[in-house]
């Protein structure tokens, strides 16, 4: 009797949470793989590792061996998880997953988006016809962006070099230009996208133009609103993205993705954690001609406080400037799904189409609707004195859509 109860007590001792048999005081959790990424059913297996003292570690195989190690989810409106450590996702949102074990605590956030398929790429052997013009239209000023919303209208951007002011317009199908939403300072070539949501349209930009203040350049997010006139100071939903350069925009809020071009830095956030950052004062100057510069500050939402879900850079070769011999500064910046696009040129018309991760997936591929000027021409689209410029891309649908400026003052958007 004796005997048999020194071998429990022994086999007590050996067995432990996730099959780990020498009873070492654990140390840390960690998730392997970082955020999940799901959509609307499809499952993940979670993947956690336990860090022991004597610098040993085990893999927790969640096979119902052990109870030790408990799993829950913040939010089951959003994801679930079971004990065997698969998570299930239950309706578009984020949330996060927790592990404890022996006290210790380990968290991954989970996303959740709606399905679709595989994000489009341009056809680069597509040349000009009629049924390829999205949108063709005369306006008195020219684009330097353009955004495309669900009912299948537009909005661009517009920034006047002398009067150095920006104007964002909306454009319906038909041709009809609404009463722009006008900003009293910009830049040339000053960035723009659009949010939607709760039946609101909502603009993200830059406007702290180094043309006109000293300090960061702040994002603003506004609501789009027609017929309106702002100065950058009268917002007060701001975006601090560190002390940089102009910044480029693109949101794509039907996958929760906000994305920034900055000093050949690519850097995506999730667009529901980046309204959610925590707000830091910034202090700026604007500049006087003829006089002190005035000093003022605002709070705005710290970026560089979150942790990216995509970070990665570009040599400026790759994306601004010459190319095998081509000048092809970049024109347009799109995050869609799990790419990031390039629209670049001027005379010479190319699209760079990247992952996540900056891995190729186009570089520099020319379109042939470039060398299409006899039908350009033919069908008034194109000055013959005119550059052919790129003025930005979009992801609409399961298409690729690409903003042309054939004359200074036409729009011309052309699915590709």
């Amino acid at each position: 009797m004796k005997r048999l109860l020194s071998v429990l007590v022994l086999l007590t001792i050996m067995v432990s949470a996730c099959n780990k048999v020498v009873p070492l005081k654990a140390t840390s959790l960690e998730f392997i793989g970082g955020d999940i990424t799901l959509m609307m059913g499809q499952n993940a297996k979670l993947s956690l590792k336990i860090n022991y003292a004597d610098g040993s570690s085990q893999y927790c195989l969640f096979d119902g061996s052990s109870s030790d190690v408990s799993l829950s989810s913040r939010d089951e409106a959003v994801a679930t998880v079971t004990s065997a450590g698969v998570v299930v996702p239950v309706s578009v949102g984020s949330t996060i997953i927790d592990a404890v074990f022996e006290g210790i605590q380990a968290s991954v956030n989970v996303f959740v988006s709606a399905p679709d398929g595989e994000a489009p790429l341009p056809d680069p052997k597509k040349t000009f016809s009629s049924n390829a013009v999205y949108l063709n239209v005369n306006n008195n000023r020219g684009m330097q962006v353009f955004e495309m919303l669900d009912d299948g209208s537009i909005i661009i951007s517009v920034s006047l070099g002398e009067a150095q002011e920006q104007y964002f317009e909306r454009i319906l199908r038909n041709g009809t230009i609404l009463p722009a939403m006008h900003m009293t300072r910009g830049d040339h070539g000053d960035s723009m996208s659009v949010e939607q949501g709760n039946g609101k349209t909502y603009i993200w930009f830059s406007c702290f133009s180094s043309k006109w203040y000293e300090g960061p350049q702040l994002l603003v997010r506004s609501e789009f609103i027609q017929g309106s006139s702002y100065e950058p100071e009268s917002f007060s939903d701001l975006y601090y993205y560190g002390n940089k350069g102009q910044g480029f925009v693109s949101v794509d809020d039907k996958h929760d993705l906000l994305a920034l071009l900055n000093q050949n830095q690519v850097t995506v956030y999730r667009l529901s954690q980046a309204k959610e950052a925590p707000l830091k004062e910034v202090k700026l100057a604007r500049k006087v001609t003829n006089g002190t510069n005035i000093s003022f500050s605002r709070k705005a939402h710290d970026l560089t406080a979150l942790r990216p879900i995509a970070s990665f850079a570009l040599s400026s070769e790759e994306y601004q400037g010459y190319f095998n011999g081509k000048l092809r500064p970049m024109q347009g910046f799109c995050v869609y799904k799990d790419r990031i696009y390039f629209h670049l040129g001027v005379e010479d018309v190319a699209v760079t189409v990247l992952d996540l991760y900056g891995n190729y997936i186009m570089r520099h591929v020319k379109m042939a609707v470039n060398d299409d000027k006899e039908s350009l021409i033919r069908y008034g689209v194109l000055d013959p004195q005119y550059n052919f410029e790129p003025e930005g891309i979009q992801i609409q649908n399961g298409h690729v859509y690409l903003g042309f400026t054939p004359y200074w003052n036409k729009v011309l958007v052309l699915e590709m």
